[in-house]
Formats: structure tokens, C-alpha cells, sequence
């Protein structure tokens, strides 16, 4: 059976790299509602209120991450969302709260960052957008709209 996440990512094989490019749901509203149902399957790291990434990677169990004033994704050591892929740079790209506004910025890395499938070097991020970063796809969710999902 097919879980809802993976009816919303599509696998694609680009050169020697696996990525996941999102599949455009119908509305903004079906892909919260299949996030939330993915969400109840996710080991969560905390359940304290605040903007979440839902991370999947092939293989592999799906996390939840509270987010920080700044959160930086990568493969290196010190980073807040690991992704332990080789296509992901040590220091990938940064994940930050401004005036209210959280932002992703990539972080000069290799093979970039994708944002509901365009590639990114800044961007302001909006509920449910699907962020790719080598073989992992990560979904924000903010703050306001979680209070409903726990």
C-alpha cells in the first residue's frame, strides 16, 4: 500500500542522483491534509509548539525537526537536519525565521536546493512547500497551523 507522503513525491532518477520532485497536488489544502495523515506515521523529535521540517529519505524512517531561529541542513557534523547522502554538502542550505517570515537560503552548495521543484538561492517559505535537498524531501509546516495536528 502506498502512504500518502509518496503519492505527493515522485521518484525520478537525474544522472547518478535519486531526487524526489513533487507531484502538484489539486490544492494547497489536499497536500496539508496528506501531510498531516504523514505527520501521525513520523517519529517526532519534540512535540513543543513551533514550524516543523517532516523530513523523508529513501529507506529510511521519516523525522520530524522543530525548527530554530536558524536551522541548517546538511551532511556535516553540527548541522540541525542531518541528510547522510553524499550529494548533500556538509553545510547545504539554512533555514531561518525573520520578522515572523522564515526564509531558506542555499548555502553555495553542489547540487543546489529545490523548492516545489525549482531550484532556489533564496526563498521565502509557505505552508506545505516541498523542499528538496539530494535524495531527502523535506516539508515546512508553521507554527500557526500545527496547534490542529497534534
Amino acid at each position: 500500500m502506498t502512504n500518502m507522503l509518496d503519492e505527493i513525491l515522485d521518484e525520478r532518477c537525474i544522472g547518478e542522483t535519486t531526487t524526489f520532485l513533487p507531484v502538484p497536488p489539486e490544492s494547497l489544502r489536499e497536500r496539508l491534509c496528506m501531510v498531516r495523515r504523514e505527520l501521525s506515521h513520523a517519529s517526532v523529535a519534540t512535540r513543543r509548539p513551533g514550524s516543523l521540517l517532516l523530513v523523508k529519505m529513501p529507506e529510511r524512517e521519516r523525522k520530524v525537526h522543530a525548527l530554530q531561529e536558524e536551522t541548517i541542513v546538511g551532511s556535516g557534523e553540527g548541522v540541525n537536519v542531518l541528510v547522510p547522502c553524499p550529494c548533500v554538502s556538509r553545510k547545504h542550505c539554512v533555514i531561518w525565521e525573520a520578522e515572523g517570515c522564515w526564509m531558506l537560503e542555499d548555502l553555495v552548495s553542489r547540487n543546489g536546493v529545490y523548492v516545489n521543484g525549482e531550484r532556489v538561492s533564496k526563498t521565502l517559505l509557505r505552508e506545505g512547500d516541498i523542499i528538496q535537498v539530494g535524495s531527502a524531501s523535506l516539508i515546512f509546516l508553521k507554527d500557526e497551523k500545527l496547534e490542529d495536528s497534534f
